[in-house]
C-alpha cells in the first residue's frame, strides 16, 4: 500500500510537471509541446500541407527529441536499474535548466532566435521523453504522466464496462481515481505553466518538484523504484 502511494504521488506530480513545461513551451516559446507528441503531429501535418517549413521544423525537432529521450532514459534504466528514477529525473532535471534560465532571463521570448529556440525545443523534449520511463504502472494500472489521450481512453473502458458485476470494484475505483489524479495534475501543471506570462518564476515550479522527488527517491525505500 505504501508503495503503491509513493507511486501515486510520483506520477502525479510528474504529470504536473510535464503540463507545465508543455504550456510554457507552446505559450511562450515554440508553439509546440515538449511531452504531447500527439499534438506535435497534428501541428507537423499542419506546416506540412501548408507547405510551410517555418511551422513544420518545431514540431518535427520535438517529435525526434522526445525519441531520443525514451531511448536515452531506456539506457540508463538497463545501466542504473536500482537508482534508474533518480538518475532518469536528475538528468531531466539539468535539461530543464537552460528553459528555466531563459523564462527568468528574457522578457521577450519572441525575440529568440530560430538556433535558440530548437535548442530549447530538444532540451525540453528530450527530458520529457526521459520522464515518461520514470513510471509506467501506479496500483497495476498503466500510467503515462507525458500525454493523456491513452488515460482519457482508460477511464471510458473502465466507466463503460460491459460487466456491470465489476462497476463498483475495488480496481476498478482505484484505477479510475489514479487516472483521473494524473489528469487533473497536468491540467494544474498546464495553469501554472500558462501563468509564466505574467509570472516568470513558475517555470521554478516543476524544477522544485524534480529536486524534490530525486531528493526523496534517492532515500532508500522511500519511493523504492515507482517504474516497476
Amino acid at each position: 500500500m505504501t508503495e503503491s502511494r509513493g507511486a501515486l504521488a510520483v506520477g502525479t506530480l510528474l504529470a504536473g510537471v510535464a503540463g507545465c513545461v508543455d504550456a510554457i513551451v507552446f505559450d511562450r516559446v515554440a508553439d509546440v509541446f515538449p511531452a504531447n507528441q500527439s499534438g506535435n503531429a497534428v501541428l507537423l501535418g499542419i506546416g506540412i500541407g501548408h507547405g510551410a517549413g517555418s511551422e513544420a521544423w518545431r514540431p518535427a525537432v520535438a517529435i525526434v527529441a522526445f525519441a531520443v529521450g525514451v531511448a536515452i532514459a531506456m539506457r540508463l534504466g538497463r545501466r542504473v536499474p536500482r537508482r534508474r528514477p533518480a538518475v532518469v529525473m536528475g538528468c531531466e532535471l539539468v535539461l530543464l535548466v537552460p528553459l528555466t534560465v531563459v523564462v527568468l532571463a528574457v522578457s521577450d521570448l519572441t525575440d529568440l532566435d530560430d538556433l535558440a529556440i530548437a535548442a530549447l525545443i530538444v532540451a525540453t523534449a528530450c527530458a520529457m521523453g526521459m520522464q515518461t520511463e520514470v513510471i509506467r504502472h501506479v496500483a497495476g494500472i498503466t500510467v503515462a504522466t507525458t500525454y493523456q489521450t491513452g488515460a482519457l481512453v482508460r477511464i471510458a473502458e473502465l466507466v463503460g464496462g460491459d460487466d456491470p458485476d465489476h462497476d463498483r470494484s475495488p480496481t476498478r475505483v482505484v484505477g479510475l481515481a489514479v487516472l483521473v489524479m494524473v489528469i487533473v495534475a497536468y491540467v494544474g501543471g498546464a495553469a501554472i505553466g500558462a501563468a509564466a506570462g505574467s509570472w516568470s518564476g513558475a517555470m521554478l515550479v516543476p524544477l522544485a518538484v524534480l529536486v524534490a522527488l530525486v531528493a526523496v527517491s534517492t532515500r532508500p525505500r522511500a519511493v523504492g523504484d515507482p517504474a516497476d
